[in-house]
C-alpha cells in the first residue's frame, strides 16, 4: 500500500517546495526541523519496543573539531528520553569528554553533508535562540558596548552573526579582532570566514554553557 492509498491524497492535494537557486531561504531550516521531529518519534518507538536498546548505558559519540575543542564528546540519550517519554522535562544532561586522537572526518572523507548538515542547522537555532535571551543579561551587566565585554561574551556575539549571516564571520568593528575560544579565533580580520568549517554542532552547546557560565558569575 502505498501512501496516496493509506492516506487517500489527491496528487494535487500537496505543498511542495523545491530548493531552486536557494529560492526558499528556509528551506534548509524545513529540513532540518522535520528531520528532527521524524527522527526523534522513530528513536522514541524504538525505545518503547525495545527494538534498540537505547537503555541506561547506552552512548552516542559526537566529534569536536582539531580547530575547536578537540574533544569527543559522549551523550546518553536515556538521561534525557526516560523524561519525556514519561511526559515530563529532563532536569540534567551530562556530556562527557575526551581528548581527540584522530583527524577530522572531513579530512578523511572529504566533504560532510548530510546529518552533519541537519545538526548543525539546529545548533544554529538553538543558539540564536540562546543568544537572544542571555544578551540582555549581558547588556545589563557589561553594557551594550561590545569592545569592553569579556573575551567569552565577544566571540559569543562572533558566532551569533556568523550563524544569522550563512555561517559567515561578520564583524563591521575593528577593535573586535583575534577574538579566541579554544583554539579558534576570530573577529574583524576573519570576515567572510565560514564557521562551519571550524565548529561543529555539539561545541555550539559547549559554548553556550561556557557563556552561561561566565553570565552566572556577574549576573544580578
Amino acid at each position: 500500500m502505498n501512501q496516496h492509498e493509506l492516506f487517500f491524497i489527491k496528487p494535487e492535494d500537496k505543498i511542495e517546495f523545491t530548493e531552486i537557486n536557494k529560492s526558499y531561504t528556509f528551506f534548509n531550516g524545513a529540513v532540518s526541523f522535520l528531520a528532527g521531529v521524524c527522527s526523534t518519534n522513530l528513536l522514541i518507538d524504538a525505545y518503547l519496543s525495545e527494538a534498540i536498546p537505547f537503555k541506561d548505558g547506552h552512548y552516542l559519540f559526537f566529534e569536536g573539531r582539531k580547530k575547536a575543542t578537540n574533544r569527543i564528546y559522549y551523550f546518553f540519550p536515556f538521561d534525557i528520553y526516560q523524561h519525556l517519554i514519561e511526559n515530563r522535562w529532563p532536569d540534567k544532561i551530562n556530556i562527557h569528554h575526551k581528548e581527540k586522537t584522530f583527524d577530522d572526518q572531513e579530512e578523511i572523507i572529504g566533504s560532510i553533508n548530510g546529518f552533519y548538515k541537519v545538526f548543525l542547522s539546529l545548533g544554529q537555532a538553538t543558539f540564536i535562540q540562546f543568544w537572544e535571551c542571555a544578551k540582555d543579561k549581558i547588556f545589563n551587566n557589561f553594557g551594550k558596548d561590545q569592545t569592553k565585554w569579556k573575551n567569552i561574551f565577544q566571540f559569543g556575539w562572533i558566532i551569533r552573526n556568523a550563524l544569522a549571516h550563512n555561517f559567515k564571520v561578520t564583524v563591521n568593528n575593528k577593535n573586535i579582532d583575534n577574538i579566541r575560544w579554544y583554539g579558534l579565533s576570530f573577529g574583524y580580520s576573519t570576515n567572510g570566514t565560514d564557521i562551519s568549517d571550524h565548529i561543529m554542532f555539539l561545541e555550539l552547546i559547549i559554548l553556550m554553557k561556557d557563556i552561561e557560565d561566565e553570565l552566572n558569575k556577574h549576573s544580578n
